[in-house]
């Protein structure tokens, strides 16, 4: 895949033009202080080759932050 952007509605943008091999998985990471419980959804997208056609994909991620 080519062209990955990782998204979060609460921290904006994460990271961009990231590309990831047949099998091959990326940690990326991005700190923040949280103050309160927090939910946040994150989505990536990017696209592959399949031949010589592109097809574009997307992912979603929610995750929930309980501060006690």
């Amino acid at each position: 895949m080519v062209g990955i952007e990782l998204k979060d509605d609460r921290l904006g943008t994460i990271a961009t033009e990231i590309s990831l091999a047949k099998g091959e998985t990326k940690k990326i990471t991005k700190k923040t202080l949280a103050i309160e419980t927090v939910t946040s959804f994150a989505e990536a997208s990017g696209l592959f080759y399949v031949g010589e056609e592109k097809k574009y994909v997307k992912a979603n991620a929610c995750v929930t932050v309980k501060v006690t």
